[in-house]
């Protein structure tokens, strides 16, 4: 099972990305959509390690994956 808690990204007044829960499918392919600007590149930056955050966990069976470099994780993303 893949969990994060917490995300908490805030880049302007305007603008805060706030994630209580959500649960990562660890088979087949996920989506997520939204609204342009919505902050889903946003997410995925920050699940790739290529964008800080202020807080959150990521936890992926026994790893602490919010705690390894990009290369570490072994993750990509395909944009559209």
């Amino acid at each position: 099972m893949s969990i994060v808690n917490g995300l908490k990204k805030t880049y302007s007044e305007n603008f805060k990305l706030e994630i209580d829960q959500f649960e990562i499918v660890e088979e087949g392919i996920m989506g997520i959509s939204g609204p342009s600007g919505s902050g889903k590149s946003s997410l995925f930056r920050i699940l790739l390690g290529l964008e800080n955050c202020q807080s959150y966990e990521w936890v992926w069976g026994q790893d602490l994956m919010h705690r390894m470099s990009p290369a570490e994780r072994r993750i990509g993303w395909v944009t559209q």
